[in-house]
């Protein structure tokens, strides 16, 4: 065989397998980007909706200790509202972190 013969032959092998990593590179991204949209989705998001139950949750306590110190009825309705609005954001959130439950043993304790 030629030398042009042969480095046409290496050159056409190693392109082959250039492109069989670059395949196998291509699928593997995607397998990549797939799994990070569901750790996002269903591990992170869940993670900033506990953050807001949890601020809701120590407002509703703040807001209760202002509501027994209250002397006047427009403080009194005043703290009322603002607890029964946290209950509602707070129950919102939960459903929303329903929602993201991937896993039975999270689902038992929730």
């Amino acid at each position: 065989m030629k030398i042009g013969a042969k480095l046409i032959t290496s050159f056409i092998a190693v392109a082959l397998i250039a492109g069989i990593v670059g395949v196998q590179g291509i699928s593997n991204i995607q397998k990549i980007d797939k799994k990070d949209t569901e750790l996002y989705k269903y591990m992170t998001v869940p993670i900033e909706i506990m953050g807001t139950v949890s601020t809701e949750f120590a407002s509703i306590r703040f807001d209760t200790r202002d509501l027994i110190s209250a002397t006047s009825p427009a403080d009194i309705d005043k703290y009322e509202k603002n607890i029964l609005d946290r209950r509602a954001k707070i129950a919102s959130s939960l459903e929303e972190f329903e929602k993201t439950i991937q896993s039975s043993e999270v689902r038992d304790i929730y």
